[in-house]
């Protein structure tokens, strides 16, 4: 008798944002079970994920709320927990630092520890931003660049980067940071700078003085046909949302034969991703190469 192959489940926080709306339609399209926490709010706003709802299951959480964590974690039972919510505004951080360090910081942390009690074997996954790198010494940065973080919110980042790290390292748990730089995709909230411009633009176009939408200022985006910025002298690389997110898949699909890079031998298998097919496949070491002259880059030659 041929036993049906167990479907994999996932949590992810943040399901509702830009991150999260494309790492759900990723996940689906592999099979996976999808379940998302999202926040009982006046208005729900489902947009990146309205598309997709009906595949999802949707349970109602709060990163201040451990036993609502904990409760969802136990009726999910994921084999991955992906924490992308935050409060992901760097501006924002800086008047509302408190909060900002009990959701993206102490928040991770409430998910992390809630995925430990239910199931230690349970992988997890924490967004870490760029944003720790703050008032960078040194460019590019790599995974050795010491962290120097300039707002409260890239302060809350890296406590939970830290506390990651010190959960994989003292219960032996699956536990993953991923540093990311800026992403974007036409799901980007307003208050960025990418949506603001394009924004601007659009309200040019059509010859629009006055917008209707609101910056995080409380004021008109476009205001007497001008735009309002921030810091013109900032440098930003910027990549696909869509693309980042399978690398957030392939942090936690490497544990099928998860080893860390000095451990790595000919004949062990790996996922590659291979951008021909847009797809991960599964490959056999017959060489590993280490580019130190691009940080920790992994490149595997298989078949």
């Amino acid at each position: 008798m041929i036993l049906p192959r167990h479907m994999k489940r996932t949590l992810i926080t943040g399901i509702t944002g830009q991150d999260g709306s494309y790492l759900a339609e990723f996940l689906l399209k592999k099979g996976y079970e999808v379940s998302g926490i999202v926040r009982k709010t006046s208005h729900e706003d489902y947009a990146n994920i309205g598309h997709i709802q009906e595949q999802l299951k949707l349970y109602q959480g709060d990163l201040l709320d451990p036993v609502s964590l904990r409760e969802i974690i136990q009726r999910v039972a994921p084999d991955e927990v992906y924490n992308l919510a935050s409060q992901s505004h760097p501006s924002e951080s800086f008047k509302q630092p408190i909060h900002t360090s009990e959701i993206t910081g102490i928040g991770a942390h409430r998910v992390l520890d809630a995925t430990l009690d239910v199931n230690p074997k349970t992988k997890f996954y924490q967004a870490s931003s760029s944003e720790m790198f703050g008032w960078v010494r040194e460019i590019p940065q790599t995974e050795d660049t010491p962290f120097n973080p300039a707002n409260p919110y890239a302060a809350a980042k890296l406590y939970a980067f830290c506390m990651t790290k010190i959960y994989r390292e003292s219960y032996k748990m699956f536990a993953a940071n991923g540093i990311l730089f800026n992403h974007e995709s036409p799901r980007r909230h307003l208050g960025f700078v990418t949506q603001k411009v394009t924004y601007a633009a659009a309200c040019a176009k059509l010859d629009i003085k006055n917008s209707t939408h609101l910056n995080e200022e409380g004021e008109l985006i476009v205001k007497n046909g001008k735009v309002s910025l921030g810091n013109l002298e900032a440098k930003r690389d910027w990549g696909f949302a869509g693309d980042y997110c399978i690398d957030l898949d392939t942090s936690i699909l490497t544990i099928e034969g998860f080893k860390y890079y000095d451990d790595i031998n000919d004949g062990d298998e790996v996922l590659n991703f291979n951008p021909k097919t847009n797809s991960l496949e599964r490959d056999t070491v017959k060489k590993k190469v280490l580019l130190s002259s691009k940080g920790e880059m992994y490149v595997f030659n298989g078949r």
